[in-house]
């Protein structure tokens, strides 16, 4: 059942203003000391996370980030790959000091995260958007799916944060459709369930046998995760600390939660014969 309210601990990442200048000196030290965590030599995880315009949204994910408890179990790195931002995305991360990389023109989601990827140093890889808010213990649940055996790959639901004032009620009936969808797709497309806000993988193997290079058809992170799938398990995890809390910016995109909703449902309907029967994994 998806959740019905918002957490507790979400609230101390919706404070007024989007930019450092907009913020309190507290908040701003609070963050900087959390951030700081990730700067170590030799990391065993490595957080990637691309951006591109992203500044009305990017201090959010941030102060979650530094919230994260896993910096303090593991060697972490941050690492954020600036897709060519035309706003102040890359002066948010320069103030921060966070280690990031700058496109000079925007590439693509995809180039984004094989960047990303190619930098990082961690023998496990967390995926994340600046879109998103992550819980304190976020990652450390990914980090044990992968220590088991043959899995490559662990990836984890999300519920969205209202905009505008609307009832969180009014988004449970996407998350339901979702949870039920994910459901069916682990018969035979589970690749499709994994998203690149909210997943994790290894390094090694991801370098030797994944791929982001999705056709015209596909998306990067299911793309990464069916090829993948081919040389080890995908796992999903149900564990609270695997449920990130996400912006409702693509269903506003779709003309609100009705249409968006109604969008939804007409195209995996379309799909379910594929969930159900066909074995073969496509090449996209």
């Amino acid at each position: 059942m998806p959740p019905i309210r918002l957490p507790q601990w979400l609230f101390m990442h919706q404070f007024p203003g989007s930019r450092p200048e907009e913020i309190d000196e507290l908040t701003l030290g609070r963050i900087q000391r959390g951030l700081d965590r990730f700067k170590v030599n030799e990391p065993l995880v490595s957080i990637v996370m691309p951006v591109y315009n992203e500044e009305e949204n990017l201090i959010y994910t941030l102060s979650s980030f530094a919230e994260l408890t896993i910096a303090n179990h593991f060697p972490c790195e941050l690492i954020i790959v600036n897709d060519g931002s035309l706003d102040e995305t890359n002066q948010i991360l320069d103030f921060f000091d966070i280690t990031h990389i700058q496109f000079a023109e925007n590439k693509g989601i995809k180039d984004a995260r094989q960047a990303g990827l190619k930098l990082a140093k961690g023998q496990f890889i967390l995926q994340a958007d600046a879109d998103s808010i992550y819980p304190p213990g976020w990652g450390i649940p990914f980090i044990e799916a992968l220590q088991r055996d043959s899995v490559v790959l662990a990836y984890g639901k999300h519920a969205f944060i209202p905009s505008g004032n609307r009832p969180r009620w009014k988004y449970l009936l996407h998350e339901t459709l979702r949870s039920w969808l994910y459901n069916l797709r682990r018969i035979n497309r589970e690749y499709i369930n994994v998203h690149g806000f909210n997943s994790a993988f290894l390094r090694k193997e991801a370098l030797k046998y994944g791929s982001y290079d999705h056709t015209e058809n596909g998306s990067e992170d299911g793309h990464m995760a069916m090829t993948l799938m081919k040389i080890g398990r995908l796992q999903y995890v149900s564990h609270p600390d695997a449920l990130v809390w996400t912006s409702d910016r693509r269903i506003m995109a779709d003309g609100g939660l009705r249409k968006g909703f109604l969008k939804r449902l007409r195209r995996e309907s379309r799909r379910l014969w594929e969930y159900l029967t066909v074995q073969e994994v496509p090449k996209d």
